[in-house]
């Protein structure tokens, strides 16, 4: 998968009568792909006098991806702390804290001897490192300042009792985070369903990109009306029975609300996964799928029950008093919908 980059909007804002400086992403290393890593560099630069305590929270978000652990790294080209070199920036430590799965926070502090983070500094202070990644059902990576467990804020020092923050640049998106899937119908309401077919959009990169043959609705079900996929406008489109949408949430007991997946190749040697949302309303006592609840279901309900005739192609609709199962005592609840 390829990867692309798109910076969000300023979110946390400086306390400028302090003059204090910010972190920005550098770049990014890696892409989002089945087993890759990504590499987030990121840059500190302080404008303003030392920065004697620094405290920088961020969470690592996504669309349905997951990965294996979160790493930090400190520039091993500075004096962090005493362990790396004298004299050094924080004497009492400078520490990196995971908190998984998705928060990771850099710490450091001045005591005696140390200088803090020097005045003028705007180098890369430190890499995020993400991965293993688990594409399942997601497209996208987000980096975002956090709320920090050891501090309760995100800061770089306290000057006269004042929590000071930095800048920062956030959030950012590796990634195709843009990238959606909706239903012609939503939520699908079985009984109004007409011809049973759902159709699913999706927007790609680039629609002449993607082979339409190899477009799959739950990793699995192919389109229902034709051999492949086809385009419309900046839009792939393709159709599914709902049964088979929803067979694998069956028996279905009442009204759910999960996801479903859209998946597909392109021609240039990706393969993509996209999730959307998926809401059923069950309407009980529509059993022969007409759209309407009447006499017509009470015929059908008596053939099944007493003369051997076939189950409703959505047997939980047969289940009106919702028991789980079906059998005189829903003949008499249908009764009672209908009016008799």
């Amino acid at each position: 998968m390829r990867c692309c980059l798109a910076a969000g909007t300023l979110i946390l804002c400086a306390g400028v009568v302090f003059g204090q400086g910010g972190v920005t992403l550098d770049h990014v290393e890696g892409t989002i792909e089945e087993g890759g890593t990504v590499v987030f560099h990121m840059r500190l630069n302080n404008d303003g006098d030392p920065v004697h305590r620094m405290l920088n929270g961020y969470r690592i978000t996504s669309n349905g991806l997951t990965w294996g652990a979160i790493e930090g790294t400190m520039n091993p080209a500075y004096p962090w702390d005493l362990v790396s070199g004298y004299p050094c920036f924080f004497d009492l430590g400078m520490s990196v804290a995971v908190f998984p799965p998705d928060l990771i926070g850099f710490s450091g502090e001045v005591g005696l001897w140390g200088t803090g983070l020097p005045p003028g500094f705007d180098d890369i202070g430190y890499t995020i490192t993400v991965g293993p990644i688990s594409l399942n059902n997601g497209s996208c990576l987000t980096l975002d300042s956090s709320f920090y467990p050891i501090a309760g804020y995100w800061l770089w020092q306290i000057e006269g009792g004042i929590a000071v923050n930095c800048d920062w640049d956030g959030p950012h998106n590796i990634g195709y985070c843009s990238l959606i899937t909706w239903l012609s119908q939503d939520p699908i309401y079985l009984k109004e369903l007409e011809d049973r077919l759902v159709y699913v959009y999706f927007r790609p990169p680039d629609v002449n990109d993607v082979d339409l043959c190899s477009v799959r609705i739950q990793d699995k079900i192919k389109t229902y009306s034709q051999e492949c996929a086809w385009i419309e406008g900046d839009l792939i489109v393709t159709d599914v029975l709902a049964f088979r949408l929803i067979a694998p949430w069956r028996p279905i007991s009442g009204t759910f609300n999960t996801t479903y997946t859209v998946s597909w190749d392109t021609y240039s040697g990706h393969h993509y996964v996209l999730y959307g949302d998926l809401n059923v309303e069950l309407y009980p006592g529509d059993v022969n799928l007409d759209g309407e609840v009447n006499a017509g279901d009470l015929i059908f309900m008596s053939d099944y029950l007493f003369s051997d005739g076939l189950p409703s192609q959505l047997e939980e609709v047969m289940d009106i008093d919702q028991n789980g199962r079906v059998d005189a005592l829903d003949m008499a609840a249908l009764s009672r919908l209908v009016g008799f």
